[in-house]
């Protein structure tokens, strides 16, 4: 899509998202900067769910505002990064997306592990699987230092990845639901999925849109804006 249209799109839906009806909010399909998609779960609803891989490059150039904008939510909302799990020719999951999968869901279930811990482990994760100066998928002792890093440990682990077996079915379908094209893609209130790629790399044109369509999803939901 053109910049030029994009952001008029993106104007347009930050400024549809201050009218109170929802209906008044909708746009041609064709001329959507979003891909209209239903919630795999009802909890999906109050989420803003984002798909990424750590050796997708736009995906660690996005991680850390997306981790800053998940704390403005508003109340009763939340983010939640879930890595992507690709399969094989054999169509089992690859390794290389399992483990880091495991980790970081794991460690999102421990009692006091927030953002900040989620973002350093990330961070060495980005690291493992793009820096070169680590084997290309990484091993154990790798990944037991990205975890410490984040102030995690292994004890604290062990005892959540007892519940490992129980996420991973329910993942897989959720991620196979939602259609991923790309990644990074956010998927806001299981409606709107929403990708940086519409906005050729302009960070503060996509967090306007994806306040818009944040807007958009709360009005959808009965949230009546104040003001003339």
């Amino acid at each position: 899509m053109d910049k030029s249209v994009c952001k008029l799109l993106v104007v347009s839906i930050i400024a549809l998202a201050n009218i109170a009806r929802a209906d008044d909010l909708e746009l041609p399909q064709n001329a959507r900067p979003f891909t209209v998609t239903t919630p795999f779960a009802a909890q999906d609803e109050k989420k803003v769910l984002v798909y990424f891989k750590y050796d997708c490059p736009y995906c660690r150039e996005y991680h850390a505002m997306l981790t800053g904008w998940g704390q403005t939510l508003p109340a009763g909302y939340s983010l939640e990064f879930v890595p992507v799990i690709e399969s094989g020719d054999n169509g089992q999951p690859l390794k290389k997306n399992i483990i880091p999968f495991m980790l970081y869901e794991t460690m999102e279930r421990i009692p006091g592990v927030g953002p900040a811990n989620l973002q350093s482990f990330s961070e060495r994760a980005y690291a493992i699987e793009q820096d070169g100066s680590m084997k290309p998928n990484g091993n154990d002792a790798e990944w037991k230092a990205a975890v410490h890093r984040a102030g995690v440990s292994s004890p604290q682990m062990k005892n959540a990845a007892a519940w490992a077996s129980q996420w991973m079915p329910d993942a897989i379908r959720r991620q196979v639901h939602y259609q991923l094209k790309e990644t990074p893609t956010l998927v806001i209130c299981g409606k709107y999925e929403v990708s940086p790629g519409i906005t050729n790399g302009d960070h503060a044109m996509f967090q306007q849109l994806i306040n818009g369509v944040m807007s958009k999803c709360m009005i959808d939901q009965g949230f009546k804006p104040t003001g003339g």
